[in-house]
């Protein structure tokens, strides 16, 4: 063996755990339209005859934090409104959010300026856009609003003009109003709160029926059936948080927001909105009639929150992508539900702690036939690779993070770890999960005391150009995404 094989012999870790966890995934669906069923949607080419040709042209975001890039970028956490554009929804993104905004006016986070950042650095609306509105949340509050959502009322009712003003229900543009989740159900917040979500919501469907191009888009109808029944919908905790199993079957990443899952089922009912539900949509009156409407589509399962709620699951193979794909350079954020569920909590962990991970894969999941039922057994195994980057100081010891010491400061390697995962799912107890890892841990280059570094081994980080554009109020443009 030579010095070198032998060196990475001696430096492979290999790392044995077994887990149980739950299993779950989810997915969507589109496919063929029934005739004539698009031909009244504002978003669908002419002569367009699958759910798959719907697209809009340029998605504007309003709202606070739960749309905020501000907020999910920063928790590493999936945004509805970017896994939309990258399912491919939209021509361009445009998110105005900014986390804590409400629609109250009077601050510099309000709706009213974010609409002004709009008016004056963003693009002009064209033809077939999509403005979305989504608050609440903040004015609403912990305990309450104070003055029982005047403010809120008449912020959001000004917003919602100069949007009308500005073109955004025109034409072939809409403007699509959110009726939030019962807030009164996060782990923060107060259960009285429970009243003011009903009021908001029904002031919210008041909007929509004032105006054809208006649409009320309802989370709280959506979110009640994961509440009423969530191992139903793939999860086993609705009432507490956790920031890695939020990825999996846990609804809330933290006392007051959703993880991935819950931003995962917002885009999904956005998406079903402009495409299977249009055609209720655009016509029914919001409120209890739509909220019927959207009820059956997802007994009907033409809106789909998991693939745990299937009733005859498939015998056979399916292949799921694991990793981050947007880093594996596929230009979409990688949602782990999609996975199989054990598998995915293992990543969802590491995710969480490492320093931007360029992580890819193949997840295969094995179901034998003639086993259809909900409870019976699968087969999973997974292959991936992840390539971390590693930084040390000039005495190469390990610094967590590159923010903690000047960028001169710094050296950078990578390592790099093979990780080959096998599961069984065994109901009703739950999964086994065997993970064998082996990968190169990071030892800096030899150092001389006699002098510095050879000139071929200072490797000094180098930050890439960081191309930011405001979100908030104020001068500056938004954040896009092309």
């Amino acid at each position: 063996m030579t010095p070198a094989l032998r060196r990475t012999a001696l430096c492979s870790a290999i790392v044995l755990s077994l887990t149980l966890a739950a299993c779950s995934s989810s997915g969507g669906r589109q496919g063929d339209a029934p005739p004539g069923a698009l031909a009244s949607n504002p978003f669908a080419p002419a002569g367009a005859r699958s759910y798959d040709e719907v697209r809009v042209g340029a998605l504007r975001v309003f709202g606070d934090s739960y749309s905020a890039l501000d907020y999910t970028e920063t928790r590493r956490t999936l945004n509805w409104a970017k896994e939309l554009h990258g399912r491919g929804r939209s021509d361009e993104l445009e998110i105005y959010a900014i986390g804590g905004a409400r629609a109250a006016k009077g601050t510099t986070t309000a709706f009213d300026r974010q609409v002004d950042t709009f008016r004056t650095g963003g693009t002009p609306i064209g033809d077939g856009d999509l403005s979305v509105v989504y608050f609440g949340y903040n004015d609403i509050g912990r305990n309450g609003s104070a003055d029982n959502l005047r403010a809120a009322r008449a912020g959001y009712f000004d917003g919602i003009n100069q949007l009308i003003a500005a073109g955004a229900a025109n034409g072939r543009n809409r403007i699509f109003v959110t009726q939030i989740h019962d807030w009164s159900r996060n782990p923060n917040a107060s259960d009285s709160t429970a009243g003011q979500v009903v009021a908001w919501n029904n002031f919210v469907a008041e909007q929509a029926n004032a105006n054809p191009n208006i649409v009320a888009v309802d989370l709280f109808t959506v979110f009640n059936r994961i509440y009423e029944n969530p191992q139903r919908y793939g999860f086993t905790n609705i009432t507490s948080s956790s920031r890695a199993a939020s990825a999996v079957d846990y609804l809330y990443f933290d006392g007051s927001h959703f993880g991935n899952r819950g931003q995962t089922i917002i885009s999904r009912t956005f998406e079903h909105y402009i495409t299977r539900g249009w055609e209720w949509a655009s016509t029914v009156s919001a409120g209890a009639e739509a909220a019927a409407r959207l009820n059956q589509d997802i007994d009907r399962e033409l809106l789909v929150l998991s693939y745990a709620d299937r009733k005859q699951p498939v015998s056979g193979m399916q292949l799921h992508a694991l990793g981050n794909l947007k880093q594996a350079g596929t230009g979409s954020s990688f949602d782990p539900s999609t996975a199989i569920g054990h598998l995915a909590r293992l990543n969802a962990d590491s995710l969480s702690r490492q320093s931007d991970p360029v992580r890819s894969g193949l997840a295969m999941s094995y179901r034998p036939h003639g086993e259809t039922g909900l409870r019976t057994g699968r087969f999973g195994m997974a292959f991936s690779n992840a390539r971390t980057p590693r930084y040390f100081s000039d005495q190469f010891s390990p610094v967590r993070r590159p923010a903690e010491r000047p960028v001169h400061q710094l050296r950078h390697r990578h390592h790099l770890v093979v990780r080959a995962e096998a599961a069984a799912h065994l109901p009703p107890g739950g999964c086994l999960v065997v993970t064998l890892g082996v990968g190169h841990p990071p030892e800096p280059p030899a150092r001389s005391d006699a002098g510095p570094l050879p000139l071929h081994q200072r490797r000094v980080v180098q930050r890439p150009p960081h191309r930011r554009m405001a979100v908030g109020p104020g001068p500056g443009r938004p954040v896009r995404s092309h």
